[in-house]
């Protein structure tokens, strides 16, 4: 962000969004920080990996956003992407995936940390009933698990051509019933569906401390390959508004101005990846920064459309540096 929109910020008189991250309304061994040691996939595999564990909540949840403790540990040799999904239980082939629920994509950290992404649509995980947790990884990731967790899943990894069956796992993961938040980095006003039905939304798994040169807002959902206008606004009282002649999206902040992208189209091992895309927002280490507030929002083009203006646009991120 350029200094005039730092300046202009700082001149409303804008007070920073202290509120925590919210609570996940599902979780499973998400206390502690030990993981396995093990890394899945392999340096000279010629794919990415997948691996999948078998989850049964005890009560229906409506999952919007997941994460996993794990880090990417060879990102610049192997992929910096990962990519979470939520796949029912096959009813004619059990234990294996049925139909893709919801997922998404995210720009991955090298450090040990909780990460993860929006679903590109909301999931209704029903109580009783297995869902298999899709991870794709660019391989050489860590293994999202505690060695000495209670709560065990049974898991399974996919290679030559198949699903394999793994050691049963106390997978370490989140389930979240809104959107990916942050301490600073709050959501804000609905996504509309693309002519696919995928959301397009934005999020971060960084926190927007003073200091913090790895802040950025990323998109994920969108349709693969088109452009994307990440919109910029400094009102943080701006309320979303219809935009006329779009398949009912909406503007969730001001445009104060704006940045151009594309969306990406790969997997998880490739320079970009499907839906895809990010804005680096690095933070100086400046402390009279301390209050600035920013919003972003997404807007793509829909190649599917028949709208007179065939454009998705995500929820917008509500952002204060801390």
């Amino acid at each position: 962000m350029n200094r005039n929109l730092y300046a202009l910020a700082l001149s409303l008189g804008l007070l920073p969004q202290l509120a925590a991250q919210s609570a996940p309304c599902l979780a499973y061994n998400d206390v502690g920080t030990q993981i396995y040691s093990a890394i899945y996939g392999g340096y000279a595999y010629p794919t990415a990996g997948r691996v999948m564990w078998f989850v049964t909540p005890a009560t229906t949840t409506v999952v919007q956003s997941l994460t996993m403790l794990l880090r990417n540990q060879y990102p610049t040799q192997r992929g910096e992407y990962l990519k979470l999904e939520i796949w029912t239980d096959d009813p004619a082939n059990p234990g294996f995936p049925g139909t893709r629920l919801g997922g998404g994509s995210w720009k991955s950290s090298t450090q040990l940390v909780w990460q993860g992404t929006n679903l590109d649509q909301p999931v209704t995980m029903a109580a009783g009933t297995g869902y298999w947790v899709m991870l794709t990884e660019p391989g050489w990731t860590s293994v999202p698990a505690d060695p000495s967790g209670t709560t065990l899943f049974p898991a399974k990894r996919f290679y030559n051509g198949t699903w394999n069956q793994d050691n049963n796992q106390a997978l370490r993961v989140r389930f979240y019933c809104g959107l990916l938040d942050q301490q600073g980095a709050v959501p804000f006003g609905p996504p509309c569906a693309s002519s696919v039905g995928s959301l397009g939304t934005v999020f971060t798994n960084e926190v927007p401390l003073i200091g913090n040169a790895d802040f950025r807002v990323e998109g994920t959902g969108f349709p693969p390959g088109t452009i994307c206008f990440t919109v910029l606004g400094v009102i943080p009282v701006f309320p979303s508004v219809a935009i006329p002649g779009t398949p009912n999206c909406f503007q969730n902040t001001d445009s104060f101005t704006s940045l151009v992208s594309t969306i990406g189209v790969g997997n998880v091992r490739q320079a970009t990846t499907d839906g895809h895309t990010y804005t680096p927002f690095p933070v100086p280490g400046n402390v009279s920064l301390t209050g600035l507030y920013f919003a972003a929002q997404m807007a793509a083009l829909d190649p599917g459309s028949t709208a007179p203006l065939p454009v998705v646009t995500s929820n917008a991120l509500r952002v204060t540096v801390q």
